[in-house]
């Protein structure tokens, strides 16, 4: 895959300090948790999608990873959130091979610095969400990460 990847989310690029996100989630109006090493953020909107949560993650003060979790109930919801940001990605990037199994369908690009990763998973389950509890059915996660970053949290392994 040869196309760069977007480096920032809302404005903060990757290896933006804590502080200035912080800020930039503020100024959205949005709820949030800071919880040390990530932030948890309520009911944010990104990709044209209301996603339930998300979670941005930092290392020595700098931001990594950004993951939006939406949790659904039936699957043609599921299917139509999935599908939805998948078209645009295959817009902005152009079309990669997706990865289906029997319950998770999974689409990736990768420049080698960062990374986007969707996946749409079906799994009975329950997830405490900001405000709550939820039973659900269908999950569709939205990933970006920095994997000079990330190897330095991982060391490489």
């Amino acid at each position: 895959y040869s196309q760069k990847i977007q480096n920032s989310i809302w404005g903060c690029e990757f290896g933006s300090k804590k502080s200035d996100v912080i800020s930039v989630i503020k100024k959205q109006g949005l709820k949030y948790v800071d919880k040390g090493m990530k932030i948890e953020i309520e009911s944010p909107e990104f990709a044209g999608i209301t996603f339930d949560y998300a979670v941005f993650s930092f290392y020595l003060d700098r931001m990594y990873i950004c993951f939006f979790a939406h949790y659904i109930h039936d699957k043609s919801s599921a299917v139509s959130v999935y599908s939805y940001i998948k078209k645009n990605l295959i817009n902005k990037y152009g079309t990669v091979k997706e990865s289906i199994d029997n319950k998770t369908k999974t689409i990736f690009y990768c420049d080698n610095i960062n990374g986007i990763k969707l996946d749409l998973i079906e799994k009975e389950s329950r997830a405490k969400v900001p405000n709550g509890i939820f039973n659900f059915s269908y999950f569709v996660g939205l990933s970006y990460v920095n994997y000079p970053i990330l190897e330095e949290v991982t060391n490489g392994i």
